[in-house]
Formats: structure tokens, C-alpha cells, sequence
């Protein structure tokens, strides 16, 4: 057996081979071009023509890198960056540090504490691809309420009036509205009939309201300086001109997440859950994948997306505290999921509720009614079964009367 430790960078990875022994075998640096990594390849297979000899260990699991290596047939460890520092600090009490020595203390990890890790086992290129397109809306969902708040502050120190005319200030009809009408009194010269015909050319779902409308126009507001106005006004374009695109990105984005998300083998069990429109339940099942190895037991799924807390003791002492290592996006997507399923599911609502009067907070009880959620997702998911709320809510029944835990269908 070979173990190699890999410590990626942007421009370079530093090597580190070792043999059963421990002993170094080789220990360089590669480029990170084509030719690095075909030199890497050379060198894993001069090592042992059978590539279950040759374990990797590396501080990510997200890389291009990683996908060649999986790609060629080789097994990779991922190592959470705080085992890759614990690992140095058993070997290093000087607390030196360099790339070199990290390659190093990843490849003696790999070799002392295989038992402890467990091998990448990547997901469908379409579970993957769902994947990075959910995480992308997401990153662009944050830069949309960054430059939503922009705007909003933007318009009450100038435009307060704005604010009021449409259900949200990101909708198509309120940009273009902001965007034909950009000042106070450029929206107060409008006539009605100017009006009418700027919705109905936004296909208002509203046109009764035109009038009602107008008038909230013509009501006063406070007084602005002229120089205010003039300067805000530009800062408003610019903003309404960086979300309008960005609103037609995104539209782009749920279309092409709701067609790959209904081409997923895997969908007709998401589908079954309640609430299950729009893309968090997408998310749910790129995040937990498609690779039904990763994931043994519930416990691992339920550390995974956070809701399993942690528990320390010592002697008489203690402690339950949060989970912050875990796959946050996972995290993240769960407690939206249960939030939307408490207007859906009667259960999921009073559980969250009788947390919630025993002390706990909002994001605890959400978590609470996420790894309820788990258990039952991760049975539908292992046994390719659909959501079946009758048959849990009896079985949830029974086990009540047997005075046992709440537990899956």
C-alpha cells in the first residue's frame, strides 16, 4: 500500500509518499497545469500498476483535481482542513508549517488513521451538475437581497413613495417602473391614462388598481433637496440596472433546476415530500446526492446537514452544543424545507411548537423538526419509497402508545 498526502494550492500541489512503513518514498512538487497532473498519474502508477494500492488524501473534495484522480479510478479521502491541523500538531510540536509539511501530515494521517476516513464517492454527473446550479442561485439570491436592500435605503432617502406602489421593489413591474420614472416628480406628472397603458404594457395583474394608484402618486410626501434628488436618482439606475438582469437570471435558473431536478431518477421520492415546489427540495437532494454509500446510517446524514448536536462529557460535566462542522448548503436548504412544512404537515407544526414553548429558539426548533425530516427522508431515500404521511403519522401513533421515541416510517 501507498499512501499520498496532496496539499492543493492555486498555482502548485506539494507531494508527499509513503510506504506501509511510513517511510518516504517521494516527496515533490507538481504544477497545477496538464503536465502536473500527468506527472502525478505517472508517478501513482509506477508506484502499483493496481490502483487500490494508491490512497489519496486531500484537504478537499471539491477540485479538479479530485475529479481526475476519481476519473483514472483511484481512491481519495477527503480531510476536513481542522483533522489535516490536528494531524500536523501530533507530528510537529514546534508548530512548523509549510506546504511540504502539510503533504506530508496528510499522507501519515491517511497511513495511521485510514479507519477513520471515508472514501469520495461522488454522485451522478446530473446529481452534480443540480448541485452546482442550486448553489450558484443561492450565491446569486445573496447578491439580489444585497442590492434589494441597497435600493430600498436608496428610495426612502428620496423616493419613499416608490416603495409603497407595488407588492415587492425587485418585481418586474417596479424596476420598470423606477427605471421610466426615476424621480418624485416625473411619477406626479403621470396622467392616468399614461399610467394605464404603462401596465397594461407590464401585463399588471392588477389594472383595476390603476386608479388607486394614481392617486397614491399625487399624495405629498416629504421634501426633498433638488441635489438629493439628482444624486439618488442616478444611484437608483444603477441599481434597478444590475437587478432587472439579475431577476431574468434567475428565472433562467429555476427553469433549468426544475428541469433537471424532474429528470433525476431520484425525483418522484423528492416530489412526494410536502411543499415540495419551487427549489428547495431540489437542493435537498442535490446536497444529500445520489450515492447511497455516503451515507450508511442516519446519524451520518443528520451530522452531515448540522442537526445532530454535539455532546461533550467528563466525568460528572456535560455539555450539548451546535453542530457548526457540517455541509452548511445541506444545512441551509433542511431548515427552509422545514419551515415551509409546517403550514403543510399538522405534526411538524406542533412539535416545532412545543419546542418552541419549552425554550427553545426559532433555529432550534427548526433543526429539531429537520432531524425528524431526516430520519424519514433518509428511509425513503435508502428503500426508494415515497413520502407516505398516513403510514408515519400510524406509526408515530403506535410507538407513542409503546412509550418509545419518535422514529421512522
Amino acid at each position: 500500500m501507498y499512501f499520498v498526502g496532496i496539499d492543493w494550492a492555486d498555482d502548485h500541489h506539494d507531494i508527499h509518499i509513503l510506504d506501509e512503513q511510513g517511510e518516504t518514498i517521494k516527496a515533490f512538487r507538481i504544477p497545477y497545469t496538464p503536465q502536473g497532473l500527468q506527472t502525478l498519474l505517472e508517478t501513482a502508477e509506477s508506484l502499483s500498476p493496481d490502483k487500490p494500492q494508491v490512497l489519496f488524501a486531500i484537504e478537499t473534495s471539491q477540485h479538479l483535481l479530485v475529479d481526475a484522480l476519481l476519473e483514472t479510478g483511484y481512491t481519495v479521502y477527503p480531510v476536513n482542513p481542522k483533522q489535516a491541523q490536528r494531524a500536523r500538531e501530533r507530528y510537529s510540536v514546534a508548530g512548523a508549517k509549510s506546504d511540504a509539511i502539510d503533504a506530508k501530515g496528510l499522507a501519515r494521517f491517511l497511513r495511521n488513521d485510514q479507519a477513520e476516513l471515508h472514501p469520495f464517492r461522488p454522485s451522478s454527473d446530473l446529481a452534480r451538475k443540480l448541485r452546482l446550479l442550486t448553489r450558484d442561485r443561492q450565491a446569486l439570491v445573496k447578491l439580489k437581497t444585497q442590492l434589494v436592500n441597497q435600493l430600498t435605503q436608496c428610495l426612502k432617502t428620496y423616493y419613499p413613495r416608490a416603495l409603497e406602489l407595488f407588492t415587492t421593489v425587485d418585481s418586474q413591474i417596479s424596476l420598470a417602473f423606477l427605471q421610466a420614472y426615476p424621480t418624485p416628480q416625473k411619477a406626479t406628472a403621470l396622467t392616468t391614462k399614461t399610467l394605464k397603458a404603462f401596465l397594461k404594457q407590464q401585463a399588471y395583474s392588477a389594472p383595476a388598481k390603476a386608479d388607486a394608484l394614481w392617486q397614491l402618486l399625487q399624495t405629498p410626501q416629504l421634501p426633498v433637496e433638488p441635489f438629493v434628488i439628482a444624486a439618488k436618482s442616478q444611484l437608483m439606475l444603477a441599481l434597478v440596472s444590475q437587478l432587472l438582469p439579475l431577476v431574468q437570471q434567475l428565472k433562467h435558473y429555476d427553469q433549468t433546476i426544475a428541469r433537471l431536478f424532474a429528470s433525476h431518477p431520484d425525483s418522484k421520492l423528492f416530489k412526494s415530500l410536502p411543499g415540495s415546489g419551487g427549489t428547495v427540495v431540489p437542493r435537498l437532494l442535490s446536497e444529500i446526492g445520489d450515492c447511497r454509500d455516503n451515507h450508511p446510517n442516519v446519524n451520518s446524514l443528520q451530522c452531515q446537514a448540522g442537526t445532530a448536536p454535539v455532546t461533550s462529557s467528563s466525568g460528572q460535566a456535560r455539555y450539548v452544543r451546535f453542530r457548526r462542522a457540517c455541509n452548511k448548503h445541506l444545512r441551509d436548504a433542511l431548515s427552509w424545507f422545514a419551515f415551509g412544512t409546517l403550514n403543510h404537515c399538522p405534526w411538524a407544526k406542533s412539535l416545532y411548537q412545543a419546542k418552541r414553548q419549552a425554550g427553545k429558539g426559532h433555529h432550534a426548533a427548526l433543526r429539531i423538526v429537520g432531524q425528524v425530516w431526516l430520519k424519514i427522508i433518509f428511509a425513503m431515500w435508502r428503500h426508494h419509497t415515497p413520502y407516505n404521511e398516513p403510514l408515519f403519522l400510524a406509526t408515530k401513533s403506535h410507538q407513542s402508545r409503546n412509550q418509545t421515541t419518535l422514529a421512522i416510517p
